[in-house]
């Protein structure tokens, strides 16, 4: 081992002791039991709002309103405090892990008769009455830690009717600035939600999962030539508020961060936003991979002779032209897949990098990757509807190119 690489993992391994020291402090312990810790602590949410009344509570009742709410709430294993489920949690929505996992679509466990407007169930407290069980709690998830005026509202409106609500952050990402580690973000709402949902054995042990496969994927990358990570990439038909077309992308995609790919989309917005098709087609990257939740619009502008995504534009491309177009697995949808996002940067890091991956078997990590976020394997249900909903698998070349 060469001293760059030692000083790395010594580097790596500090970390994790001082973040595991501060995880096992602030979550209180390693059992999950009714015991909070500290009476005296104070907790506060991503809104900076005062939730230590919530922590104390044992809570046998819970709604998952807004972007990403639902999915820490199922990563903590707590879908059996679920009374209600938001519209757009639903089955035309199978990019996520937890859906196959816990069913949220089976209306005779989870009530999903309530409204469907942007801010979820939240906006909707006095129809929350009506269930067989009252949410004694409402986790709502917002773009910012600073409430707007209306979401003052919908908190004060459902706290005024005896409900609680702890405010969490719909994440753009999980990875911190180098992204080599999580981000503290991530991880204060990954802790957050243990203390409020009494799971703060299973919040430690889902971060330390996800700083070991991290760590991974790290060491894996150490192995890769500066030759063999000059191969540029593009990530298209990126989904955001609905499925996209090939032109839809971004500059920060956390596999493509993950793995430290040369990524031809550069600076501009770190969010998903259509990129100019002269730019692509100028870049030219050597790999091209595709989102599966807009492969049915890419196949519609494909088909068509007149647009500026047809086959007779993206074939003059040289992954196109070597068959270097992949399906990779889905990232966005109704906030960010975490769990997808780990497997993906595992499956792209096979396709660019194979030396550094070559002991890597795509169903047997997401076997890993799946059983420790939900509990359950469910690729092979996912890549299924895909089949069967978006005419694609989600690994593999592109349908274009495979035939």
């Amino acid at each position: 081992m060469n001293n760059k690489v030692l000083i790395k993992v010594l580097t790596v391994i500090v970390v994790m002791i001082v973040v595991g020291a501060a995880v096992y402090v602030v979550l209180g312990g390693d059992n999950d039991s009714d015991d909070k810790g500290d009476a005296a602590a104070t907790f506060y949410d991503m809104a900076g709002r005062n939730v230590t009344a919530v922590v104390g509570m044992d809570i046998n009742y819970l709604v998952a309103s807004g972007v990403g709410a639902l999915r820490f709430v199922s990563y903590l294993d707590c879908s059996d405090k679920v009374v209600a489920v938001e519209a757009r949690e639903s089955p035309a929505y199978n990019a996520k892990s937890y859906m196959y996992a816990f069913e949220y679509d089976n209306a005779s466990v989870y009530n999903r008769s309530i409204g469907s407007g942007p801010d979820g169930l939240i906006e909707y407290p006095e129809q929350l009455l009506l269930l067989e069980h009252t949410p004694e709690v409402i986790i709502y998830s917002v773009p910012s830690r600073t409430l707007t005026t209306e979401q003052q509202t919908y908190v004060s409106n459902a706290e005024a009717l005896g409900m609680k609500v702890v405010v969490v952050l719909e994440l753009d990402t999980m990875l911190n600035d180098d992204s080599d580690g999580l981000s503290d973000t991530f991880v204060n709402q990954t802790v957050l939600m243990g203390n409020v949902l009494n799971r703060t054995a299973r919040a430690s042990e889902l971060l330390t999962f996800m700083n070991e496969t991290i760590d991974d994927l790290v060491t894996r990358m150490s192995t890769v030539s500066a030759e063999d990570k000059a191969v540029s990439a593009y990530i298209g038909c990126l989904s955001y508020a609905g499925a996209k077309g090939f032109d839809y992308s971004s500059s920060w995609y956390d596999p493509f961060a993950l793995l430290g790919v040369n990524n031809t989309i550069t600076g501009g917005s770190s969010v998903v936003y259509q990129i100019n098709m002269e730019s692509i087609i100028q870049d030219d990257p050597d790999y091209i991979f595709l989102d599966p939740t807009g492969y049915k619009t890419f196949l519609a502008d494909w088909n068509n002779g007149s647009s500026a995504r047809s086959s007779a534009t993206l074939s003059a491309l040289t992954a196109f032209q070597e068959g270097n177009v992949f399906m990779t697995i889905p990232f966005i949808w109704y906030g960010v897949n975490f769990d997808n996002v780990l497997l993906g940067a595992y499956y792209i890091g096979s396709v660019l990098y194979p030396d550094a991956f070559d002991d890597v078997d795509i169903d047997d990590k997401a076997a890993e990757i799946f059983g420790a976020f939900v509990g359950m394997d469910c690729f092979e249900d996912m890549d299924a509807w895909f089949v069967a909903n978006r005419s694609t698998n989600i690994t593999g070349q592109a349908g274009v190119i495979s035939g």
